[in-house]
């Protein structure tokens, strides 16, 4: 008996072992996958917190380049106003005429205050009209309103009382047909043997009668509805003709007011826009230049900060890469220490609650596993010291890779620093050879400035005759708009006596359909009031009869009557509702009308109020820019400040997630290593309370599972290692190529905006070529035309030289001829001779002077032409250089404002990449001394915890001892348990016995009863079938 007891302790003995193995091991498959778990959230972290560093990058450069378009918008507007304080200036030194500019400023004056009255008179006359007009729109609308609600309160009321009336005569009816049908219905009973004879003959006579008030009351239903829908559709016609005819006129109004205002908005704008080009043309060349350079120096400025921005993003990216590492080793540190700590106290209160036992049994098994125990605590001390070493080896490596990680850090640094000097020498050295382009484009400007000056002179003097046109163009069409708004406004009244007419012709409409579909009311209620009294009289006259009807024809009855009333009712509502719908409708349609006619005229009138404004506006809009320019500079500095702040923090907060991801590494591996020497150090506890031969069999168990969970914590900790070093690699690899990438995107942008600009100058110089060509063409003509009036004033002279020439020579030659005449007609051919001579002499005089005077006119208009060209082309060369000067200034100061601002980004780069290196090379210090003041804890900590597992070796055998006599006192139960359950299955088959036949009984029952009823439903079949043959 000894014997078999012993055996099955063993084979008990032998099954815990087991669980426990079991429980190990899938305790530390648990953990790895734990372990994979937690990697796999930290990775998605990670994703999640590189998506968000991308998306505020994104913003952050919408954000700069919004700031800097808008910088280019102020810088612009300064240059405006520069230029206006320029010429200023210049009127103040008197290199302008004064007094023409002064004469053509008091015209313009003059012009815009008469037209300005001129419009604000019209807008305020429109004014009043609009707001009469609406007076009287309001007036009328609430007129209607109130007469309408006055006749639909009444007609509400009439149909209340009519609606109550029918109601109360409808129910005292039913209530005498009930009374009397429940005081016949007592007779019933008592002469159904007498008048069953009549009985055939009076529901004949009844349901003839009843099929002649149901076609009565279907052909009067039919035509009522008839009526009704052809009363409906000839209204909805006419209420939709009307309605068309109106959305027609409204639209041709509604038309002919856009076309107006289209053509109106159309000159405005086309003047607007001829006044800015005018205004623009001369500033279209300098602009050029300076968005290039702009362009320029705005491009380095970003290429500069999305540099330094990708360096703090990679640092930071990487900062909390560790932090996340760190934060995770450190939440499983502290698990461990609370699953350590708490099952410390579990095992100190049973050693409290088991001392007494185990000293009592610790003297016995003493002496039996001394010799166990002490080579259980070499083979502690040996895989101790292997711990230890692997500790120190595995913090050696975490410092060298730590130490290479700075190394490698600071090499790319290092090289990055040499590319931007690089990068900064190409780039200035292609400043340097832009300010060479510009020198020469200056020299190339100051000798073209001449022919320059001609052509803007001439343009200035076409933009006045075109001005002085488009002003006399304007005053025409002002007139035509004048006219065109009195037309409107005649249309407006017009159109407002034809809307009053067509309301109360269509409330007079519906007040006649009101009072039609009252007369229709009453009608039907006259006529369904004489068909109740009717069927009254008719009950009353067959009231014997009646009598003997069963309850299906009271039901029938009652039926129909409901039905009637259901449509009464249903017809009354019909009614109602349509009138409803047509009076909302007609009032929806009304109210559509006024609103958009108000709504036109409100547009209209702020369109024309905006234009006014945009005209009259433009300085104070100057004004505000100016004052929300000073407000952004100086929002633009608190910026900066704010910003500067926020990367200090920064930087603070990554070292601080930097020192506690290296103390949460630590803490990890240190408790890792802990937790396998506690895993090893209860598994050979348990064991020792088994015999020899499973105890070695275990020992070998334990030892494999050690070395597999050894194994593949060194295999995990190589793969997170090569991952870490792949990854750093692939960020090196990737840096590297998308800097060189920029270098060289940076390099071919430089490249192709020199080539774009020295095209663009070179464009620039054929197209002053171009124009000095012209120009020297146009006074070339100029001096021929001058050149041939001289000629043709010397022919002309030549000319009348030669007619006076020989105009003697005739005169000698005729005095010659008359002397060898005869005396006697010297007297007459005298007389003759001197009046012909005095009339050739007059007509010669004549001809003469009348050249003289056309050659002296020609010759002083074209002198006048030429001294006026003359002067226009000198003032307009005046101002070309004028305003070469100031370009020139212009971009001299932008130079050197490029040069400042180059060498201040460099040094603030330089400073920042510094301070960030001397900031990261302290946190590393820290880090290093704080990780050893953390493994000398930790190694304190793992020799309080060795005390701990000896006490709980102890507890564990005294525990063993209790486990196998729970064993025993389970088996008993078992048995006994299992006596009781067979004795309660027998107890349950003798009761299943006892239902089945209990069920047996009550299906014999059950196929009785259900032949009793079909037999009496038969009968009942059998008793009705006769009762209707009887009928």
């Amino acid at each position: 008996m000894a014997n078999e007891y012993g055996e099955l302790e063993q084979l008990v003995n032998d099954v815990t072992s087991l669980d426990t193995a079991r429980m190990t091991l899938r305790w530390a498959l648990e953990r790895l996958q734990n372990i994979e778990k937690e990697k796999a959230d930290l990775k998605k972290n990670l994703t999640l917190a590189e998506e968000t560093a991308k998306r505020l990058q994104l913003k952050e450069s919408s954000l700069r380049d919004a700031y800097d378009s808008r910088n280019k918008t102020i810088e612009e507007k300064e240059d405006f106003y520069t230029k206006l304080e320029a010429t200023m200036s210049l009127l103040g030194e008197g290199k302008l005429d004064i007094q023409q500019l002064l004469k053509k400023e008091a015209k313009l004056d003059s012009l815009r205050r008469s037209l300005e009255t001129e419009y604000q008179e019209k807008f305020e006359e429109l004014d009043r009209s609009q707001r009469a007009i609406m007076e009287r729109w309001n007036a009328r609308l609430l007129d209607v309103e109130s007469q309408y609600a006055g006749r639909l309160s009444e007609a509400q009321k009439k149909y209340d009382s009519l609606r109550a009336e029918l109601d109360a005569e409808h129910q005292g009816r039913l209530t005498a047909l009930q009374a009397s049908f429940k005081a016949k219905e007592k007779e019933f009973g008592e002469r159904l043997a007498l008048l069953e004879g009549n009985v055939r003959s009076s529901e004949e006579r009844v349901e003839t009668r009843r099929r002649e008030l149901e076609a009565e009351y279907l052909s009067k239903k039919r035509e009522t509805e008839e009526n009704y829908r052809k009363l409906r559709s000839m209204l909805e016609t006419g209420l939709e003709e009307k309605i068309r005819a109106a959305d027609s006129d409204h639209a041709a109004q509604v038309s002919s007011l856009e076309a107006s205002w289209q053509a109106e908005r159309s000159r405005l704008l086309e003047e607007q826009r001829v006044r800015e080009e005018q205004f623009l043309a001369a500033q279209d060349r300098i602009k050029e230049i300076e968005n290039n350079l702009a362009a320029q120096q705005e491009k380095h400025h970003s290429e500069l900060l999305k540099l330094i921005s990708e360096k703090e993003t990679a640092f930071r990216a990487q900062l909390a890469e560790l932090e996340k590492e760190k934060a995770a080793k450190e939440n499983s540190v502290r698990e461990l220490s609370a699953a350590l700590e708490k099952r410390a106290a579990g095992w100190e209160a049973e050693k409290a609650a088991l001392r007494a036992d185990f000293d009592a049994r610790a003297a016995a098994m003493e002496a039996a596993f001394r010799e166990r125990e002490a080579g259980f605590e070499r083979d502690y001390t040996v895989r101790k010291e292997s711990i230890a070493s692997a500790m120190s080896a595995e913090r050696g490596e975490l410092e060298r890779n730590l130490e290479n990680r700075m190394a490698r850090e600071r090499a790319v640094m290092a090289a990055e620093r040499a590319s931007m000097a690089e990068a900064k020498g190409h780039f200035e050295a292609a400043l340097a050879a832009a300010s060479d382009k510009i020198k020469e484009l200056e020299n190339n400007i100051s000798s073209l400035k001449e022919d320059h000056r001609g052509e803007i002179m001439a343009r200035v003097s076409a933009a006045e005759a075109s001005f002085r046109e488009k002003l006399a163009a304007f005053e025409t069409e002002r007139r035509a708009y004048n006219d065109s708004i009195k037309k409107m406004e005649e249309e407006l009244r017009a159109r407002d006596a034809a809307s009053a007419a067509d309301r109360q012709r269509l409330d007079s409409e519906a007040a006649a359909r009101a009072s039609v579909y009252e007369a229709e009311l009453g009608a039907m209620a006259a006529r369904l009031e004489a068909a109740a009294r009717e069927a009254a009289v008719e009950r009353e006259r067959h009231g014997a009869e009646l009598a003997r009807v069963s309850a299906e024809a009271a039901a029938k009855f009652e039926e129909r009557s409901a039905e009637l009333k259901a449509g009464y009712e249903a017809m009354t509502a019909r009614i109602k509702a349509d009138s409803e719908t047509a009076i909302e409708a007609f009032k929806a349609s009304f109210s559509a009308s006024s609103d958009a006619d108000s709504k036109n005229r409100d547009a209209e009138r702020a369109r024309l109020e905006r234009t006014l404004e945009q005209l009259s506006g433009q300085f104070r809009d100057a004004q505000v820019e100016i004052v929300e320019l000073n407000t952004r500079l100086r929002k633009a500095a608190e910026d900066a400040g704010a910003r500067e702040a926020a990367l200090t923090g920064e930087v603070i907060a990554a070292k601080a997630s930097f020192d506690r991801e290296l103390s949460a590494r630590v803490k990890e591996a240190v408790l890792a290593q802990t937790a396998a020497l506690v895993e090893a150090m209860e598994a050979m506890k348990v064991e020792k309370a088994g015999l020899a031969d499973s105890l070695q069999t275990k020992h070998e168990e334990l030892q494999r599972l050690k070395e597999d969970s050894q194994r593949s914590r060194s295999d995990l900790e190589a793969r997170i290692l090569a991952d870490f070093t792949r990854a750093e690699e692939d960020r090196r690899v990737e840096l590297e190529g998308s800097y060189a990438a920029r270098q060289a995107a940076l390099e071919d942008d430089f490249r192709a905006r020199r080539a774009a600009l020295e095209a663009e100058i070179g464009l620039q110089r054929d197209r002053l070529t171009e124009e000095n060509a012209a120009l020297k063409s146009a006074l070339e003509k100029i001096g021929a035309a001058a050149a041939s009036a001289n000629a043709r004033s010397a022919e002309l002279a030549e000319k009348l030289l030669a007619a006076e020439k020989n105009y003697h020579s005739e005169k000698l030659g005729m005095q010659t001829e008359h002397v060898r005449e005869a005396e006697a007609s010297i007297s007459e051919a005298v007389a003759a001779a001197v009046e012909v001579t005095e009339q050739r002499l007059r007509h010669a005089q004549d001809e003469l002077a009348k050249a003289r005077k056309e050659a002296l006119e020609e010759a002083g208009s074209m002198e006048a032409e030429f001294a006026a060209e003359k002067d226009r082309l000198l003032e307009e060369m005046d101002r070309r250089d004028r305003y070469i000067e100031s370009a020139e200034a212009k971009m001299q100061e932008l130079e050197r404002e490029m040069l400042r601002y180059r060498q201040d980004s460099s040094s603030e780069l330089m400073r920042n990449i510094s301070e960030q290196d001397k900031r990261f090379r302290d946190a590393a210090a820290e880090e290093k001394a704080r990780t050893e003041a953390r493994v000398k804890q930790l190694e304190e900590l793992l020799e309080a915890k060795e005390k701990l597992l000896g006490d709980s070796d102890r507890f564990c055998r005294q525990k063993q001892l209790e486990l196998d006599k729970t064993h025993a006192e389970l088996n008993q139960r078992l048995s006994k348990f299992n006596d009781e359950l067979y004795a309660q299955k027998q107890a349950l088959s003798e009761k299943e016995q006892n239902l089945s036949d209990y069920r047996l009984k009550l299906e014999k029952e059950y196929s009785i009863k259900a032949g009793e009823l079909e037999q009496m439903k038969a009968e009942l079949t059998r008793a009705i079938m006769d009762y209707k043959g009887r009928k």
